[in-house]
């Protein structure tokens, strides 16, 4: 086989065009429901390319270069703030601290939901996410009940 033909190369495009979806005017109100960690809210894809420059991992066939979670929330179940809250306590308690991530909140739909775009690379120490999908449903439903308990209790 050709690895020249067969091999995946990262969609640089994909991504930026993620991030221009996720930042939409028309389902954010305007930017309102959009937050940057360790990023530009104006650039976070040049912020996020530059961080992996940095350190030596942007280019790489097959590499991942960013994830995109979807929180979302049953039809009427929320408010925008308060579904904007979740989705920035969710990046806060589980990338902030070495991730650049987008946080976005979408209200065009009646189920409200969150977009988190987050590097591939830590702009702390430069090592790639790693988690596999058991310790992320079990880290989430921990968040998700502290979050529930702590909102019912306010």
């Amino acid at each position: 086989a050709n690895p020249d033909k067969t091999s995946i190369k990262p969609d640089i495009d994909a991504v930026e065009g993620v991030i221009k979806y996720i930042k939409n005017e028309d389902k954010t109100e305007n930017c309102l429901y959009v937050k940057a960690y360790n990023c530009t809210t104006d650039n976070p894809y040049a912020d996020m390319i530059d961080t992996q420059e940095f350190f030596g991992k942007a280019g790489h066939k097959n590499a991942v270069l960013a994830y995109h979670l979807v929180q979302s929330f049953k039809d009427f179940e929320t408010t925008p703030e308060i579904a904007h809250k979740c989705g920035l306590e969710l990046a806060e308690r589980l990338f902030a601290d070495k991730y650049e991530v987008v946080v976005a909140t979408h209200l065009d739909h009646k189920h409200l939901h969150n977009h988190l775009i987050i590097n591939s690379v830590s702009y702390a120490d430069g090592y790639k996410y790693r988690n596999n999908f058991k310790d992320y449903f079990i880290t989430f439903e921990e968040y998700r009940t502290l979050f529930v308990l702590k909102t019912a209790f306010r």
